[in-house]
């Protein structure tokens, strides 16, 4: 396990944990000038940095991997793993086996955030809700909710399963983004009978076209918890 911990624009304290960490405090470049005019020449570095990302990597066997609340990037590598990531945005890969991933913490349900789920090879299990809980529902029955949800990149009905808190109805229906083509799943957020403008967005299958309509436990795919 490494923990891969970036900087940010602000001057950064940065501190590793106790497994070994790989902390990049962001890219330079250097430029070299007389700028004020004394005859000597000066340095001036620029920085860039990028958001913070706890990168943790898992093993070959069958592992807990619990991300932490600035965003994470989470690679189980292969083994049936189960995978939390936390709160902010995070990004999960499952690897090679049968994999469970929930993108959303347990403090926020996972509102505002936008979590990219890869179950890549095996059967794997995207948690959207459990039989107490919505996540990514941010409760506001005027929008589309297009700020959280989970982006899942690699949904195969025929073998994945979709987890949702059977105290909602959901819709099936046409992605709401112009820049991601898929199948969108949506919480009935106005109590009006079939698939409207303001259902809430709490998942984007990137790249599947299903049919569209409400989801049931006999829907291929997804499991009502």
């Amino acid at each position: 396990v490494l923990n891969f911990i970036a900087g940010t624009s602000l001057a950064d304290n940065l501190n590793g944990m106790d497994e070994g960490d790989n902390i990049d405090a962001g890219n330079q470049t250097s430029e070299i000038n007389d700028y004020n005019g004394d005859g000597i020449a000066d340095i001036i570095t620029t920085y860039t940095y990028a958001p913070v990302l706890n990168f943790i990597a898992g093993t070959s066997l069958a592992d807990n991997l619990n991300g932490m609340d600035e965003g994470d990037n989470i690679d189980a590598g292969e083994g049936n793993d189960t995978l939390f990531g936390g709160g902010a945005s995070d990004v999960l890969n499952g690897g090679r086996g049968d994999d469970s991933l929930t993108g959303a913490s347990s403090a926020t349900n996972g509102v505002g955030e936008i979590d990219r789920l890869q179950g890549d090879a095996g059967a794997d299990i995207f948690v959207l809700g459990t039989n107490t809980t919505t996540f990514y529902d941010d409760g506001d029955s005027s929008s589309q909710g297009t700020t959280d949800y989970a982006l899942i990149a690699d949904f195969d009905s025929s073998e994945d399963v979709i987890e949702l808190s059977i105290s909602q109805t959901y819709y099936l229906a046409g992605s709401p983004l112009g820049s991601v083509a898929g199948t969108g799943v949506f919480i009935d957020n106005d109590g009006t009978a079939g698939f409207s403008g303001n259902d809430e967005l709490v998942g984007l299958l990137q790249g599947v076209s299903l049919t569209s309509g409400v989801i049931t436990g006999d829907t291929a795919g997804f499991s009502l918890v």
